[in-house]
């Protein structure tokens, strides 16, 4: 259903993570209007600070006071889970999500008690956290966050996964689940 929308002129837009990709999109933000922008990064960003009007702010402080949350972070140890019960607890009670970065910097389980509890919170994920293969859709997904609707939440598939070879093995297993299933 459309809605009327806030303008991107109006938006407090933050960023998690503030490398090339993040500091393109703030340019490009920056380039139409957008003002008021934040962000948390393990390293500080003065030189975008200045040029963009960034603030840099606490994770907690971010997720709080921002419309848009765009995740741009590198996937690893050091940042899988992140964003947990404790962040998500501060975040306005309408917040958009945008994690074009791993699935894994989010907490699954953290995310999908946000989405339940604020009716107009929404996440977008690029990649799911059982990707292709692994991932057997809403009635077997140990997240729960598959059967939530489309207002809440939407999943892509991360553009990796649409590499020649991925694919061939995605079909390989569905010829052989085709098998099992006619009994061959």
């Amino acid at each position: 259903i459309q809605t009327p929308r806030r303008s991107l002129l109006n938006l407090k837009v933050g960023f998690v993570g503030m490398g090339s990709i993040a500091s393109e999109v703030a340019y490009q933000l920056h380039m139409r209007g957008t003002a008021n922008m934040r962000y948390w990064s393990r390293t500080r960003k003065e030189s975008l600070e200045k040029s963009l009007g960034l603030q840099h702010t606490s994770l907690g402080d971010l997720v709080s006071t921002v419309d848009v949350l765009c995740i741009h972070l590198s996937g690893c140890a050091e940042t899988f889970n992140l964003i947990d019960e404790s962040v998500l607890a501060c975040a306005s009670t309408g917040l958009m999500i945008l994690n074009l970065s791993n699935p894994k910097i989010i907490c699954p389980r953290a995310l999908k008690t946000y989405l339940n509890r604020n009716a107009d919170a929404f996440c977008f994920i690029d990649g799911y956290y059982n990707e292709w293969v692994a991932n057997k859709g809403q009635h077997d997904d140990p997240y729960g966050l598959l059967s939530l609707p489309s207002k809440k939440i939407m999943v892509t598939s991360h553009l990796a996964a649409q590499e020649q070879v991925t694919v061939e093995n995605i079909f390989l297993q569905a010829v052989k689940t085709l098998h099992c299933i006619s009994g061959r």
